[in-house]
């Protein structure tokens, strides 16, 4: 999943002319402790291969990076976190994005509850939109959007923030849903803004 993420976010960032960030994380361990308060013995050896790995693939993702466009300014970060802080420090570094991009669960549950947490804290904690990416998916412009609309604020933003989406779409159907039985339909002041 996360090469299609990537493909994605390639294809999006150069359509833009956008930067691209891409986050490895060094997934750290909570060190248990041991009989005199230490448990360290061991863990530098653990430590030092765990971002062995991260490193080598953030230079397998720079090596992807840089066959495509040559006008794409990207980098590739390597983000430490405990195990399961992953997701907040990705929060934190999407508060300075203007996309958060992230790749759909595969067919394991482990999958799922991994991206879960990713999504629920991006969503809620970075303030930015999220994309995720279904597995095998190939990115293009959308020849068809429909605007789910109720005339508030959460509907306003994610309005706001799908307009350069919007933009590319050859055709936008506008669904208005009234919340209750005497509410009108305000859907031409939207359609106009549109």
């Amino acid at each position: 999943g996360d090469a299609c993420a990537v493909a994605a976010a390639v294809a999006i960032a150069t359509r833009h002319g956008a930067h691209l960030s891409l986050l490895e994380f060094v997934n750290m361990p909570m060190l248990p402790a041991g009989p005199w308060g230490g448990g360290e013995v061991g863990w530098g050896d653990l430590l030092a291969k765990f971002h062995e790995d991260a490193e080598a693939d953030a230079a397998a993702w720079r090596e992807r990076l840089s066959k495509e466009d040559p006008l794409l300014l990207s980098e590739v970060r390597v983000v430490e976190s405990l195990l399961d802080g992953a997701p907040r420090q990705a929060a934190l570094h999407a508060r300075y994005a203007d996309l958060a991009i992230l790749p759909m669960a595969g067919s394991q549950a482990r999958d799922a509850s991994i991206v879960t947490d990713f999504f629920v804290s991006l969503l809620l904690d970075s303030g930015r939109p999220v994309l995720l990416i279904p597995p095998a998916y190939s990115w293009k412009p959308a020849a068809r959007v429909v605007v789910a609309w109720q005339p508030k604020r959460d509907a306003t933003r994610a309005l706001h923030d799908a307009m350069p989406f919007l933009r590319e779409a050859g055709t936008i159907d506008l669904l208005e849903v009234p919340e209750g039985a005497y509410d009108t339909f305000q859907g031409a002041d939207i359609a106009t803004h549109l």
